[in-house]
């Protein structure tokens, strides 16, 4: 079993069209600007949520895991992929990147290491370049579910993990256990 700790950069811009929500939901200017607050955070609601059941990260952005107990194999998970490339691997004596050898099994990613000291933190780049149309389409009904089921006072229960008509899109995008 990993021992791990992982830190997530927060996401700064969500790569969604808010416009295409608004018409969608017929929301015209004047509710758009009082719902704007709403809807953002629908948004960040989703797009964690999808992320969550995936262990996936659909933006990209830094992640830092610190391990604290070595893997039998010297083979040590990197959650949360897609990975873009590893900034860096430092152990208590290890700061030597060139040594890391870099894999892809199935949808998720190791680095495997020959000798190193604990803890041991390797930040890495992960995330998609850019929003695979399915993501994309699934995050702006979740928005907008979210949106047309919300009750008097903003929340709602239509939340993304729930939703069978997106089990096909999390599946396909399913890294790990997820982390529901």
């Amino acid at each position: 079993m990993d021992a791990y700790t992982l830190t997530l950069e927060d996401i700064a811009t969500y790569p969604i069209n808010y416009d295409l929500i608004y018409r969608h939901l017929n929301i015209d200017d004047d509710i758009a600007t009082a719902d704007e607050e709403l809807i953002e955070e629908y948004v960040k609601q989703a797009f964690d949520a999808f992320e969550r059941a995936t262990e996936c990260a659909i933006v990209q952005r830094t992640a830092t895991i610190v391990y604290t107990v070595a893997p039998s194999d010297n083979s040590f998970r990197l959650p949360f992929g897609p990975v873009a490339s590893i900034t860096s691997v430092n152990g208590e004596d290890y700061t030597d990147i060139s040594n890391t050898r870099f894999e892809r099994i199935g949808t998720l990613e190791h680095v495997y290491l020959p000798s190193y000291t604990l803890p041991l933190t390797i930040v890495y780049e992960v995330g998609y370049a850019t929003l695979p149309h399915d993501i994309h389409g699934a995050i702006w009904w979740d928005v907008c579910g979210r949106y047309e089921e919300r009750g008097p006072d903003g929340k709602n229960t239509n939340a993304f993990d729930k939703v069978v008509k997106y089990d096909r899109i999390v599946n396909r995008h399913r890294r790990g256990r997820g982390l529901l």
